[in-house]
């Protein structure tokens, strides 16, 4: 839905797997394999990428929102939305 309103989209992920519907939209998201776990410089990374919003579908431990939250603080971050259990 972002890459079809025009929206500059990059997808955060760990391994790159086939997505879970193939529509052309797919085709124009920069996918770039990072890993909050294993990587101490994931939220410089980040914030190298300037992004406007963050949406967050994978964040499972509140400690990780703070961090994120913190690490966004003095940015040009609108938004930072999150999907998560805790």
């Amino acid at each position: 839905m972002l890459v079809d309103n025009g929206y500059e989209t990059i997808a955060i992920t760990r391994t790159l797997s086939p997505p879970y519907e193939d529509v052309p939209a797919w085709h124009k998201v920069d996918r770039v394999l990072q890993d909050r776990e294993k990587d101490p410089e994931f939220i410089r990374k980040l914030k190298e990428m300037k992004p406007d919003i963050i949406v967050d579908l994978v964040n499972f431990n509140i400690e990780e929102t703070e961090k994120i939250f913190k690490g966004f603080c003095e940015s040009q971050l609108s938004h930072y939305l999150y999907c998560s259990s805790c």
